[in-house]
């Protein structure tokens, strides 16, 4: 598939209406939970007392504090309230940090796979992309050589995404530390994208780059994994000194400021709702564990207590099909799923959310490897 063939599904992706009601939806990354119901009532109590107008453009103070809390218990490093900016989910997050450290001769360094957001900002803006090989959990999450290869060719941020959208792997703080190294070597920062760091199958926290190089290090993190909260469209950027008028400037300019109620709402899950990340770690971890039950050969080698977040990123080039005609055999059965090329630039793969309920799942599981099974015994036969 070309560049720009690409670009379109992934941004078809982006634009794509709601699945038909009698489909299995797993192609979107959203909890099947519903928001906890204190979240609920913090929101209508916020919106009755009138909290329906704007707040400060870099959010609610008392947010701002409590993200310096939270970024502290799971790093070690606590961040000035002046390095937060409450932003409109981690979408809005993503764009503005790669909008202030990027430009049309500086460009950025993104894992392949990848969630496909960081490309298109990049692709759209016009900034060079270099991309490296994410490896599984542990030490070989990230691929040195290859970052290196980028920064000397004139990356100035690189992106790491942990646990990983597509692949649920977890990089380990020694590759962490690693890239602080280079970091500083080629005088370059990083985008820590960690949309899921509550989310790990172990039951703890995913290790943060923020704890190795908190000075060059962009933090993204989002509501709307860990508290159900999607819909509320609200998530937060921690940003390095140097760059806090740049932020200012593009997230006052696109956005203004997030949801006052959703701020409110975000302030009772963080003071709250301490073990939300634990209590959905068990649940997919569990559901990992059924997955691997019923795919079998088909399911990626690794184990469940080293991944996280809610995906199964699945290789099905031994069925001879590509992402497209996998992904379109299963949707003839009422099952979508995402087209893996919106991902990677390698074809015959597809991601699967186990955010559905635990017999949609089931269902939709055995269906994909009755079409992996019949696929490759034809292409064996033949």
């Amino acid at each position: 598939m070309s560049t720009t063939s690409t670009h379109d599904a992934a941004t078809a992706r982006l634009m794509a209406e709601s699945a038909a009601e009698t489909d299995i939806d797993l192609s979107i990354g959203e909890p099947d939970q519903k928001a906890p119901a204190r979240i609920v009532e913090a929101t209508m109590a916020a919106l009755q007392s009138g909290a329906t107008g704007y707040t400060a453009k870099p959010g609610l103070l008392e947010l701002r504090e409590a993200l310096t809390d939270d970024v502290e218990t799971s790093t070690g490093v606590r961040p000035s309230t002046a390095d937060v900016t409450i932003t409109i989910g981690g979408s809005e997050a993503v764009a503005i940090a790669i909008m202030a450290v990027c430009s049309a001769q500086d460009g950025i360094l993104i894992p392949d796979p990848a969630w496909p957001n960081y490309r298109l900002v990049a692709e759209d803006l016009g900034y060079p992309i270099h991309y490296y090989a994410q490896g599984p959990s542990g030490d070989d999450f990230i691929d040195l050589d290859g970052v290196e290869r980028g920064l000397q060719a004139g990356a100035k941020l690189v992106v790491v995404n942990s646990p990983s959208n597509p692949t649920a792997a977890v990089a380990d703080r020694s590759v962490l530390q690693s890239l602080a190294e280079l970091l500083e070597k080629y005088d370059a920062h990083a985008l820590s994208d960690e949309a899921y760091e509550s989310i790990v199958f172990n039951g703890n926290r995913a290790p943060s780059l923020y704890s190795a190089s908190p000075h060059r290090t962009f933090v993204v993190r989002t509501f709307s994994k860990t508290y159900s909260m999607t819909g509320f469209r609200v998530g937060c950027l921690i940003t390095p000194e140097p760059f806090h008028h740049r932020i200012g400037s593009l997230h006052g300019t696109v956005t203004g400021c997030a949801m006052a109620a959703a701020q409110h709402a975000a302030i009772v899950a963080l003071r709250e709702l301490p073990d939300r990340g634990k209590e959905l770690s068990t649940i997919y971890g569990q559901r990992f564990s059924q997955a691997a039950e019923i795919l079998g050969p088909w399911m990626p080698p690794s184990n469940p207590e080293e991944l996280g977040g809610f995906y199964l990123w699945i290789d099905g080039r031994e069925s001879g099909l590509s992402s497209a005609e996998l992904s379109e055999r299963l949707a003839q059965r009422g099952i979508i799923v995402s087209i893996g090329l919106v991902y990677t630039q390698t074809d015959g793969f597809i991601r699967l959310s186990l955010g559905a309920p635990d017999q949609d799942l089931h269902t939709a599981l055995r269906v994909l490897r009755e079409t992996l099974d019949s696929t490759k015994k034809t292409r064996i036969s033949t």
